[in-house]
């Protein structure tokens, strides 16, 4: 992420002329340039072939764990974490308060939910985030393309692709593209609205025009989208040599490390995740969200009867004490800033302040837009400019306050300057 978004994150904390930060990534051990890779494949042939055995199931996510140490007792940590990020930071400031500087976590996942691997708090404003898109689409007009001219609101644009959902998941579709034979579940349909909703600006025509190509039985659009078919059998594929390890393109397969950080961090929690473990996954999340809660379980049915157990896991107490200037060496030097969207498909505002609960003096901003992460789903200049002050003087805003978004989903699409690409 410090690759892609490095300069973006720059320029969110630096004062011209006053203050600089250099900005530090790392690769969890797996992920990136690390070494051994958790890519699980010799060649693109092998994992092509796997994922078309795949294709239509769930799938597998992650494994890994975070115990960092500072040689000098002076050092601080100076901290901006993201999603998976704000599990990382909720663990270092439970586990070394005593080290922390500035910590600005967003898009929060509830670090205990992780790590027992129940997923009972991620996807719960999934069905607000797919109704604003469905309002956006009807107040488009004949501009959306997946608004009919017998529609009265929002929620016929929902019925019909209701009704395609049921319809594919009790009667998959078989259909021709790049002259292969495909089966199209629901799963495909739920895939690609769950990955349109992490960055609504950019996302919501694109999505209109595939769920509106789907209904009139093209899918070829879905079919093409990288989100939702990750691995496909190219032309290029039965002559790719053997990866190397670490892989040449360190991102190319990120998801399989990903399987590796997920299954490894609550391996030690989640007990047996057998057949029934299983069913009862799919039940509840499926429960959680009729729209994308097909699409989710991929992520946590890839841990079933995951083998490994980390040597080492966190699992809590979660939690740090206010900072206080007459105990410096057993407190933080500024409380934990949170943010978050209004409505976030991935880790919903509760979980903010949920988190902000268990931190001294934590306070939550709210941006009151749609998206994963206030600060990549839509720039804020307000939001920008509470964790620039944060970075500067360690000072948080009042807990609970509200942002308002630059920009706003728009469809036709229409650019937001600013907006980081991610």
């Amino acid at each position: 992420m410090a690759l892609g978004l490095g300069a973006t994150m720059q320029a969110l904390v630096d004062i011209p002329g006053e203050r600089h930060y250099d900005i530090i990534g790392f690769d969890p051990r797996g992920v990136g340039f690390t070494t051994p890779s958790a890519a699980c494949y010799t060649n693109e042939f092998a994992r092509a072939v796997d994922a078309l055995q795949m294709e239509g199931m769930p799938s597998v996510m992650t494994e890994q764990g975070v115990k960092v140490r500072f040689e000098t007792k002076k050092a601080r940590l100076q901290y901006l974490g993201f999603s998976y990020g704000s599990v990382l930071g909720n663990t270092f400031a439970s586990m070394f308060p005593e080290r922390v500087g500035r910590m600005v976590v967003d898009g929060i996942a509830d670090a205990e939910d992780y790590f027992m691997g129940t997923w009972q708090k991620n996807i719960n404003q999934a069905e607000e985030a797919v109704d604003i898109f469905y309002n956006t689409c009807f107040n488009a007009g004949t501009q959306c393309a997946l608004r009919s001219r017998s529609d009265r609101s929002a929620a016929d644009i929902r019925a019909r692709i209701n009704t395609l959902l049921q319809s594919l998941q009790q009667t998959p579709v078989s259909t021709v593209h790049n002259s292969r034979v495909y089966i199209v579940s629901s799963y495909h349909i739920s895939e690609v609205i769950r990955t349109s909703l992490y960055t609504p600006i950019n996302s919501y025509e694109t999505l209109s025009f595939a769920l509106a190509e789907a209904l009139a039985g093209n899918f070829s659009r879905i079919l093409t989208n990288p989100n939702v078919m990750p691995s496909d059998l190219a032309s290029s594929v039965c002559t790719t040599t053997a990866q190397t390890s670490p892989p040449q393109n360190p991102n190319a397969h990120i998801n399989e490390a990903a399987i590796a950080i997920i299954c490894g961090d609550s391996q030690a929690s989640a007990g047996t995740r057998d057949y029934p473990w299983s069913l009862q996954t799919v039940s509840r999340i499926t429960n959680q969200s009729t729209t994308v809660g097909e699409a989710w379980t991929k992520i946590p049915l890839a841990c079933a009867e995951w083998p490994f157990t980390p040597v080492y896991s966190f699992t809590g107490p979660f939690g740090s004490p206010a900072p206080n200037k007459r105990r410096q060496d057993k407190t933080p030097l500024a409380p934990m800033l949170i943010l978050s969207t209004r409505t976030d498909h991935a880790t919903p505002v509760a979980n903010a302040f949920a988190l902000s609960k268990l931190h001294g003096k934590a306070a939550v901003v709210v941006q009151e837009s749609v998206g994963h992460c206030a600060l990549l789903s839509s720039p804020s200049g307000c939001t920008i400019g509470h964790v620039r002050e944060y970075f500067a003087t360690g000072k948080v805003p009042r807990n609970g306050t509200v942002c308002m978004p630059d920009c706003v989903p728009e469809i036709p699409f229409k650019a937001c300057p600013g907006l980081p690409v991610v």
